[in-house]
């Protein structure tokens, strides 16, 4: 959640000014831009569509495209790492974003 127009935007683990260190949620009904949309704050979300097969007990990460997740922490040089998660199936994610990040350097 942008806190400069209070705005849901995609999120990025490649880019510090994408809202890694805002309040984080997640988009269960797709929408367009500045339409009215449904965000998860908390809880399980299944996604087999566009989520890459998850494991069941371990981390997911917020990705380094913007909008996505990855089960796998980013490497790359000033990439953010924020755990977003738990998968519960391959295919179900637990959100319950972490409120701590690092930026690698």
């Amino acid at each position: 959640l942008q806190t400069i127009d209070s705005k849901w935007e995609l999120a990025s683990a490649d880019n510090a000014a994408t809202g890694h260190n805002f309040k984080l949620g997640i988009c269960v009904a797709a929408a367009a831009e500045n339409a009215a949309t449904v965000i998860l704050l908390w809880g399980k979300v299944n996604a087999a569509a566009v989520f890459p097969a998850l494991t069941v007990g371990a981390p997911v990460f917020m990705g380094t495209v913007a909008g996505d997740v990855q089960v796998a922490a980013p490497t790359g040089t000033t990439d953010i790492v924020r755990i977003m998660g738990y998968g519960n199936t391959a295919d179900e994610l637990f959100f319950c974003p972490e409120n701590d990040w690092i930026k690698l350097v």
